[in-house]
């Protein structure tokens, strides 16, 4: 094959994995990304942060050598002590704002929680002033991008360790990540499913929203994965049309084939949840579609029912990453850990109702 037919078989691979990865999107022109209210001037690292506990702080951060401006929106927990650190990569058209239902909800908890905004994959997919919608899906869905993302996961936890400030904030050895959509995506490949440069070791539990796979082959590589790992879907998490004024494309996969991730992972430390009458944008976790709408949805658009299924959500993958981010020292022996995993099933199992979908390896 030659350098550019490689070239063009990456982006169709890419293009594929976000037919079934789209995020929800800002309503209306790109919203800008917030600073940290130092300036507006981007950063190299969070020397300008102040913490505030039980609240949130906004900045930008530069990986200069890649030319890359990320926004974080950091959520502080209550107390200022080591705590364990969650990563959240939103889905494309989407930046801070997405997941802040269970983001939120993993601060009370008493995470640290770390959501980013991707340049070129957030809300300036939506920003039409220079640039035609076009132009920039094409620019989303260039190749280069999904490597891209995850060397921002990267570049974010390697600063937030090695920040003086920060790093008092943080316990290394309980790191979590969580992406939706194409977030989801982002997050298999942290953990091993694109394979050992794009790995991070020093993340230790993950949760796949709408998780995603092109084919079985791609799928079967989550066979390297070797920690906890959550994928949450719903029964209608299927295709969504994607909106943008008299445009409109089809996207996604079967619902069945959001399986697939899980199916492929090791067995013993895999769990799936499928939540019924949940679609592909009952998983933004955050208001869509107004005033302008954005996606197709296979469910009514209920603002009582999409907070139910965040509601829902919000507790699992609470109690997934408080059972399997447990401090070394209280994981005790092995045996202890096997009965966590029970325990673990068994919190999932009560926040479901009747007609929601429970898999796990447990007896």
């Amino acid at each position: 094959m030659q350098p550019a037919a490689k070239v063009d078989a990456r982006r169709r691979l890419v293009v594929g994995m976000l037919g079934l990865s789209f995020g929800p999107a800002s309503q209306g022109a790109a919203a800008a990304l917030p600073s940290a209210g130092h300036a507006g001037q981007p950063s190299n690292g969070f020397d300008a942060v102040s913490a505030i506990p039980g609240g949130s702080t906004d900045i930008w951060l530069t990986d200069a050598p890649r030319g890359r401006r990320i926004g974080v929106r950091i959520r502080w927990p209550a107390v200022a002590q080591p705590s364990p650190l969650i990563l959240y990569s939103p889905g494309l058209g989407s930046g801070l704002s997405n997941g802040q239902a269970w983001c939120a909800a993993w601060q009370r908890a008493g995470f640290l929680v770390m959501t980013l905004s991707h340049p070129h994959t957030n809300e300036s997919l939506w920003d039409t002033r220079e640039s035609s919608f076009s132009q920039n899906m094409a620019r989303a869905l260039d190749a280069k991008q999904y490597p891209a993302r995850v060397a921002d996961c990267r570049h974010l936890l390697d600063l937030a360790l090695r920040d003086a400030g920060l790093s008092k904030w943080i316990d290394p050895r309980r790191i979590g990540a969580a992406g939706h959509s194409y977030g989801a995506l982002t997050v298999q490949a942290l953990v091993g499913q694109a394979g050992a440069r794009q790995r991070d070791g020093r993340i230790r539990a993950a949760i796949a929203l709408s998780p995603g796979a092109v084919s079985r082959e791609s799928a079967a590589r989550m066979k390297a994965v070797n920690l906890p790992f959550l994928s949450v879907t719903g029964s209608h998490d299927g295709r969504v049309d994607f909106v943008d004024g008299s445009q409109r494309i089809r996207l996604g996969v079967p619902v069945a084939q959001r399986h697939w991730v899980h199916e492929a992972l090791p067995a013993g430390q895999r769990f799936l949840v499928a939540l019924h009458l949940a679609d592909h944008m009952s998983f933004a976790g955050e208001t869509i579609n107004r005033p302008i709408v954005r996606f197709s949805r296979d469910v009514p658009e209920l603002d009582a029912a999409d907070r139910q299924i965040w509601d829902r959500v919000s507790a699992i993958s609470t109690r997934f990453f408080q059972a399997s981010l447990v401090a070394p020292e209280a994981a005790g022996s092995a045996q202890s850990t096997a009965l966590d995993g029970v325990a673990l099933r068994d919190a999932l199992r009560a926040q479901l109702g009747p007609e929601d979908q429970l898999k796990s390896d447990l007896p």
